[in-house]
């Protein structure tokens, strides 16, 4: 109840002030992302619980890998992408789960204008929230599968990091559907975990390659690819986002 009273106030705020369209949209983002953030600081809700999730993906497949014969590298990139994949789509439905109490997201709709913003808002809440949940997992790793602390293991985060800029527009986009649909259930299993599985997998060969100390050329590739996902589900995401929310 608090959250749908905590949007309210926010998008009557907005909802009040005229404004041309291209502000008329970053208002509307920054009062959403506003919104987002302030109940998730109150509440800690998403990322907590996606943190103690990948948590314990991460302790699992470290204990599995533990006693193998696999390098740590190949070890730590299965271990690091496994769990966050499967954090990111716990937070995406513990996010949306909000968005369905009390009607918040209808108010949010009705109250905030431009769908894009909305979008803009939603994903960069999201990102905000899985940073955390993402440089957890990469200390788990490190810690329990003995990953050195140097350059290769930043550019490792830095590709994990890349690659939740895609994942929180996909995120968004079908945690919406969540909320219009009532086949909720299936929608982020089914559905959303297939389409990041390949560019999962993609980032976790890259990621092996880096930590291995390879040379440059056999692993940058990786991250264009990554690039390019983000890009698609940005503009896949904006422009489907705009039409299910109208």
């Amino acid at each position: 109840m608090r959250m749908a009273i905590a949007s309210s106030r926010v998008m009557l705020w907005y909802s009040a002030t005229p404004m041309s369209t291209h502000a008329n949209l970053a208002h509307t983002a920054k009062a959403v992302f506003a919104k987002d953030l302030r109940i998730e600081a109150r509440s800690r809700e998403v990322t907590v619980t996606a943190a103690l999730f990948g948590l314990l993906v991460a302790l699992v497949a470290a204990a599995a890998f533990g006693g193998a014969t696999t390098s740590p590298a190949v070890a730590a990139a299965g271990t690091l992408w496994t769990s966050q994949l499967f954090a990111a789509v716990f937070a995406f439905a513990r996010f949306w789960h909000r968005e369905r109490e009390n009607r918040a997201w209808t108010t949010t709709k009705l109250l905030a204008g431009d769908p894009l913003g909305i979008f803009a808002a939603k994903a960069g809440a999201l990102f905000a929230m899985l940073v955390p949940v993402g440089l957890l997992g990469v200390c788990v790793t490190a810690l329990f599968l003995h990953v050195p602390v140097d350059g290769a293991l930043g550019l490792a985060t830095l590709l994990l990091m890349l690659a939740f800029v895609g994942f929180a527009a996909l995120g968004t986009l079908f945690g919406l559907l969540t909320v219009e649909t009532k086949a909720r259930d299936l929608l982020l299993a089914v559905v959303l975990l297939p389409l990041l599985a390949p560019m999962t997998l993609g980032a976790m060969a890259t990621t092996r390659d880096v930590l291995l100390h390879t040379p440059r050329e056999l692993w940058i590739g990786g991250f264009a690819l990554v690039a390019v996902f983000d890009a698609i589900a940005l503009a896949l995401g904006g422009t489907l986002f705009r039409l299910v929310a109208r």
